[in-house]
């Protein structure tokens, strides 16, 4: 991971998530890359987990982001205007995250709109005071947050309707595990109705059928994200597909 970052090693795939109001591709999720020497492509729950424990995530995380937000400069034809990109806890919980994180759109001359942070409900639980502070001033720059992996468990949902989240995205675990028994399709239609009742955007990933996705948007998800519509794929396919 070290030669990865002195090499500029790490690539950005993009998945793109689709919209049944706009029926058609309006956002997407950039996901970080690592090719092993033989050119396979290695996990990120292999590589991501030793990043954090040897100390750098953080810098992987800003390049990350830099990557993203040069890709989005670079194509401002493109259909689909809005990336998400997942922070890490060590990158939010650091001094001046805001202020970096501006820097970045600033350098390439993007609108906040442009990029949409993704944060989990483990950070929120951890650190909710801060969490909250670094959200607020964020928001009031215009600068937008999904709440992802929502259903594994890490907070409370009081503590998530506290903060300015635009956007809740159902874990893939949850979605699948509805479709087992009618009881657990009954709970995800009762957490859907409400978080669509709260105001917020929904959603639901890990799509991979025709069913799973008609179901969804029968419950009242906004959005849906997954191998039925589209695996992540590289910067020139992206641009191939979706460029004008």
């Amino acid at each position: 991971m070290k030669r990865a970052i002195r090499e500029d090693g790490f690539e950005v795939y993009f998945q793109p998530i689709y919209s049944w109001k706009e029926k058609s591709f309006t956002s997407m999720e950039s996901l970080l890359r690592l090719r092993d020497d033989d050119g396979s492509m290695i996990s990120p729950a292999e590589f991501i987990p030793i990043a954090e424990e040897v100390g750098l995530i953080d810098q992987i995380g800003w390049i990350v982001l830099d990557k993203v937000c040069a890709f989005m400069s670079r194509h401002p034809e493109m259909d689909i205007r809005t990336a998400s990109v997942n922070m890490s806890m060590q990158q939010f919980m650091g001094d001046g995250f805001a202020e970096k994180f501006e820097g970045y759109l600033e350098k390439y001359a993007l609108d906040p709109e442009s990029i949409r942070i993704e944060i989990t409900e483990r950070m929120i639980s951890e650190n909710p005071e801060h969490t909250g502070e670094v959200l607020k001033l964020l928001t009031e720059k215009g600068i937008r947050f999904y709440l992802d992996d929502f259903g594994m468990g890490y907070s409370n949902f009081a503590g998530v309707l506290s903060l300015p989240i635009e956007t809740i995205k159902l874990d893939m675990t949850l979605v699948h595990s509805a479709f087992e028994s009618d009881r657990k399709m009954v709970v995800l239609e009762s957490l859907v109705d409400m978080l669509c009742k709260a105001g917020y955007s929904v959603v639901a990933e890990g799509i991979e059928t025709l069913e799973q996705a008609n179901t969804l948007h029968i419950l009242g998800a906004d959005r849906l994200q997954g191998y039925y519509y589209h695996r992540p794929m590289s910067e020139h396919e992206i641009v191939k597909l979706f460029c004008k």
